[in-house]
């Protein structure tokens, strides 16, 4: 095995040497993760996925802190595996193969996470697993596909299985980008990044990443914008203008996909190509999530609404749920933008962590 690089963020890349190909039949040459860790190797290790698009130290970094109850690098091993797809790991954008990057399901990405822990790291068991967002749905997927690997898992923000409104949405997302003259059927050059498309494509997530109430009460005045408009051009757009085109829509396809019933090898297990998984189905892959598991969804969060979380904590033998009471929508569970809701997600889980 190669020798892991490290970038001067302390961002380590490794590649994987595992002969599986992807589940949708495909594989990707001289794959790799990125990774990064915090704390000392001797803690009780917590793995601690990125989410859409998200960057492992930018974006994941601000719930890790020594005075934290929950992410306290004092007391865990802290390690942040970056999606395929997020610029970090193996992505089109760093890919010879670019627009013909193969689909990566959750599983997918679960499973080359579960060779960097066992393989790479020699961690043989996991304290938690948890995560926002798209890394809810990676919290849910390790949880399903090893059930015994951990103690806990904290979903936030997230879910088991990507709900039928919430794909409506995505595949806006992917419209956006695709329907911009630009980005010339993912032929584009690195210089011609489809703007246009990927202006659109922040506007409409604007609509949906805070709740109505947020923008009601006009508080993205404490995040510095006087206005609405401000706050569209000044927060929204510069957050997805820098990113690779093909990039995002290769998350949004993971995100669309992303079922704990995709995982192979169970009684309940479904074939993606076959559509959607039945209820019943779904209702079995979380009954067989072993570990104690706490759920937690945000009041107005309009992607995964509480409804959804009830009925997933219905259906894990040990699952509890805890709903943040927040206005800040999605994000209220991260990237820590609102110190209150950030103290509030720390100290539930640094109760389930005690527990």
């Amino acid at each position: 095995m190669c020798e892991p690089i490290k970038s001067a963020d302390s961002v380590t890349l490794w590649r994987l040497f595992y002969s599986q190909v992807l589940q949708a039949g495909e594989s990707i040459p001289e794959c790799f993760l990125a990774y990064r860790t915090w704390g000392s190797p001797d803690l009780p290790a917590i793995l601690y996925p990125t989410w859409y698009s998200g960057d492992i130290v930018a974006d994941n970094g601000w719930l890790i802190d020594v005075k934290h109850a929950g992410l306290n690098p004092d007391k865990y091993f802290i390690i942040v595996p970056a999606y395929f797809g997020n610029s970090q790991s193996s992505s089109p954008s760093n890919s010879k193969l670019g627009k013909k990057f193969p689909h990566t399901s959750v599983y997918d990405n679960a499973r080359a996470q579960h060779e960097l822990i066992t393989k790479e790291l020699k961690i043989s068991h996991l304290f938690a697993v948890l995560g926002w967002s798209m890394g809810a749905a990676m919290t849910f997927q390790w949880a399903t596909a090893y059930p015994d690997f951990m103690d806990r898992a904290i979903p936030f923000c997230g879910a088991a299985r990507t709900a039928h409104h919430n794909i409506t949405f995505l595949r806006s997302l992917i419209m956006a980008l695709e329907l911009d003259p630009k980005f010339k059927d993912g032929d584009y050059t690195v210089a011609e990044q489809p703007m246009g498309g990927k202006a659109v494509f922040a506007a409409i997530y604007s609509i949906m990443g805070f709740s109505g109430s947020f923008y009601r009460q006009e508080l993205f005045k404490e995040l510095g914008y006087a206005t609405r408009d401000e706050f569209l051009d000044g927060f929204w757009t510069p957050l997805f203008a820098h990113k690779d085109a093909l990039n995002l829509r290769h998350m949004l396809r993971t995100w669309i996909a992303a079922d704990i019933t995709c995982t192979p090898g169970q009684p309940w297990s479904h074939d993606p190509k076959n559509g959607r998984s039945s209820t019943e189905d779904y209702k079995l892959a979380l009954a067989s999530i072993k570990t104690s598991t706490l759920v937690v969804p945000c009041r107005t969060d309009m992607y995964f609404p509480p409804e959804d979380s009830e009925f997933e904590v219905a259906h894990i033998p040990k699952g509890s749920l805890y709903v943040m009471e927040s206005i800040w929508g999605h994000f209220a569970g991260g990237p820590g933008l609102n110190p209150v809701d950030v103290k509030d997600l720390d100290e539930v889980i640094g109760r389930h962590f005690a527990q």
